[in-house]
């Protein structure tokens, strides 16, 4: 879970692969709570959440990470 996530601050989440495999989707946070949450699906399987933060644009806040690649 990302707690501190700001755009103001220039955070970026990198994420692995294309990013036609991940899904973002708004929900309510656990127990109740008044605030949204944003969470980050790939292939359909949740793998993160950006607590009390629904403007995480794919593309320019969650950017695919480049593959490393190794030299001989």
């Amino acid at each position: 879970m990302i707690t501190d996530f700001s755009q103001v601050e220039g955070d970026q989440i990198w994420v692995h692969g294309s990013l036609d495999d991940y899904v973002l989707d708004t929900h309510y946070g656990p127990g109740g709570s008044s605030e949204q949450d944003t969470h980050i699906f790939r292939n359909g399987d949740l793998i993160g959440m950006v607590q009390g933060n629904t403007e995480v644009p794919l593309g320019n806040d969650i950017i695919s990470a480049p593959v490393p690649r190794l030299v001989a």
